[in-house]
Parts: structure tokens; sequence; C-alpha cells
């Protein structure tokens, strides 16, 4: 409740159904990855409010960060899981949050 912004969450199994609904003004607002909007955003498709990382996207520059307009916001994704974690059985094998082991 950083914003002070009240949103309603609707799940989906996936992020290509979300996109289709938001693309198609079912759904009103979406956190999707870049790599998934960045067609729709570049065509004129979908409007880009700003990114969630720390940092402006190199891929669309122009396009703000939620922190210029909320300090201290920052989210980001992580996706998969290299080989030799899930091959692993050690204790660190259940944290995958600690950043120097990954």
């Amino acid at each position: 409740m950083m914003a002070g912004v009240n949103m309603v969450h609707v799940p989906y199994r996936g992020g290509g159904p979300a996109l289709s609904d938001l693309l198609a003004g079912q759904v009103q607002i979406m956190f999707p990855t870049t790599v998934s909007s960045i067609g729709y955003i570049r065509s004129g498709k979908l409007r880009a409010l700003a990114v969630t990382a720390a940092m402006r996207s190199a891929a669309l520059p122009d396009i703000p960060t939620v922190a210029e307009f909320v300090p201290g916001y920052e989210a980001s994704n992580w996706y998969g899981s290299p080989g030799h974690i899930a091959a692993y059985d050690g204790p660190e094998a259940n944290d995958l949050t600690d950043v120097e082991f990954v």
C-alpha cells in the first residue's frame, strides 16, 4: 500500500490469458514481463506506465520506473532453476533466496 492504491487481484492460469484480457479491455492493468509485452508497447496497442525494477529498462528507456513516482518501490522477477540446483541435495537447495548460492 505504498501508493495508497486499492486493486483487486484477478487470478489467471498464466500470462498469456491475462495479457489477452488486458488487450481486449477486460482488465485495466497488469504487471506483465517485458518480453511478453514489448511488442504491444512498441506497436502502440499497449501503454506502459512504468517498469517495476529499480532502474529503467534498456529496452524501454523512455518508460519511467515506479520508484520515480513511489520512492522505495522495486519489484523484479526471476525465472527458472539451474540444473545443478535441481540435482543438488544439500541444505542450500531449499533456499533459493540466497543470491550467493544461486
